[in-house]
């Protein structure tokens, strides 16, 4: 078995430069403060035109997705024993989160039936939500041990 020649996926290379991209944006900006302000303020300008008009692509997601609000994913694993939940926990901010987005939008597409379902907790806008964690799979100790 060649253990050592696994490459990691895409995603993670995308996220590492997209956090080496704002890091090098934010130095850029600050080495053209000290040169000159006036490219500075170009700079900037450019950056936010840039943010405003390039959008990164939207991912389509099951219809049935379920987006978890404050103290509603405690309450509807109470409700749905039957059911298995895979939960994404996620930040808008982070390039990881942002890395799974299409991976975890084609999982619920593909899996989502009437026992297993998907669903979404953003852990800056819910309260009482464990660590920032990437998913987390919920399910009822019913269905464990069927």
């Amino acid at each position: 078995m060649r253990g050592c020649d696994k490459k990691p996926p895409m995603c993670q290379y995308r996220a590492y430069l997209s956090t080496l991209f704002v890091f090098a944006k934010a130095g850029a900006a600050i080495l053209f403060y000290k040169m000159n302000i006036q490219l500075s303020i170009w700079y900037i300008l450019l950056c936010i035109v840039l943010m405003v008009t390039v959008r990164t692509p939207i991912f389509e997601e099951s219809s049935e997705m379920k987006y978890f609000v404050d103290d509603s994913l405690p309450q509807q694993l109470k409700n749905d024993r039957h059911t298995i939940w895979v939960v994404e926990f996620y930040t808008t901010f982070s390039p990881h989160c942002n890395a799974v987005k299409p991976i975890f939008g084609a999982l619920s597409r593909e899996f989502t039936h009437e026992y297993m379902k998907f669903g979404k907790c953003d852990v800056l806008k819910s309260h009482g939500v464990p660590d920032l964690t990437t998913s987390a799979l919920h399910a009822s100790r019913r269905n464990c041990q069927q």
